[in-house]
């Protein structure tokens, strides 16, 4: 029992963090929405990988430049949800290949923070998966704790049957404390 409350309360954190890393960039992305916009230009577009539990995990790489009352940024986020990690090769070059090097894009900024740019406003599907899964990984946790509380609620007080069975073979005659025999 004590096993499945931790394994409980660890999926209850892990979805309380899923959220917790999860929702600042899901609120960005929507407010992206409504951020102004300018014209950029791409100055690298390209396919990169890392590896992950012995996977390729592919993402498009893509910097730009964009210009804010008179300054210059470089952006390199392609969406505004924190997250520009894709399954497969195929995937990442296809969005890579929308952002050809020297073309000009329109760029989304966030007017109280003009380095922080997207090209590609709101949210996309990773978001949605992200967000899910932790939502799905607290509600484990939480069918497990009330599954162990339900259990501790309906066990009754721990030991009771021995209890009574060892009070019905009390010999009539015993020992008491200071060795006396006692009649009962």
């Amino acid at each position: 029992m004590l096993r499945i409350r931790v394994i409980g309360w660890i999926f209850v954190a892990a979805g309380a963090l899923h959220w917790a890393m999860w929702v600042p960039s899901g609120i960005r992305a929507y407010e992206s929405l409504h951020w102004p916009t300018v014209v950029g230009r791409i100055e690298y577009s390209d396919v990169d990988f890392y590896f992950q539990r012995s996977a390729k995990i592919y993402f498009p790489k893509v910097t730009y430049r964009y210009d804010v009352a008179g300054a210059s940024y470089t952006g390199r986020r392609i969406w505004a949800f924190n997250l520009n990690v894709v399954a497969t090769a195929t995937h990442a070059e296809r969005i890579s290949s929308r952002f050809p090097v020297g073309s000009s894009v329109f760029v989304s900024y966030d007017p109280s923070h003009p380095a922080t740019a997207v090209l590609i406003t709101g949210e996309n599907s990773s978001a949605y998966w992200w967000l899910s899964e932790g939502t799905v990984a607290f509600v484990i946790g939480v069918i497990l704790l009330r599954s162990t509380t339900r259990r501790d609620r309906y066990a009754g007080p721990p030991n009771n049957h021995i209890e009574r069975h060892v009070s019905d073979k009390v010999p009539s005659s015993s020992v008491s404390a200071r060795g006396a025999h006692v009649e009962r």
